[in-house]
């Protein structure tokens, strides 16, 4: 599914993690990294697609890589944690990562 609506729009930065999860599921990290990469060039402020990023590195053995995307995912989620505490004022529940234990 993601294949067709790349090839009508390749910058769709949902299809691109959508193709790169797809990838990761069936055990295939190295064919997900390209995809989660574009995705990170047209938002780079997505804590999400650091996120998959790095766990693709890490499947690959890429660690120095791995701890770079995911150590950027956990700034920019710390970062829009401070910012909705103060949008709303108070304490808020932290934005969590997909995948990510509390």
């Amino acid at each position: 599914m993601f294949g067709k609506v790349l090839k009508i729009n390749p910058r769709l930065p949902n299809s691109l993690e959508g193709t790169g999860r797809a990838y990761m599921q069936e055990s295939r990290p190295e064919e997900a990294v390209p995809y989660f990469q574009r995705s990170r060039e047209l938002q780079p402020d997505s804590a999400k697609t650091h996120f998959q990023l790095g766990q693709a590195y890490l499947k690959i053995g890429q660690r120095a890589k791995a701890q770079k995307e995911i150590a950027e995912a956990g700034r920019l989620q710390a970062q829009a944690r401070k910012q909705l505490e103060q949008d709303v004022g108070g304490r808020a529940p932290a934005p969590q990562i997909r995948g990510e234990q509390p």
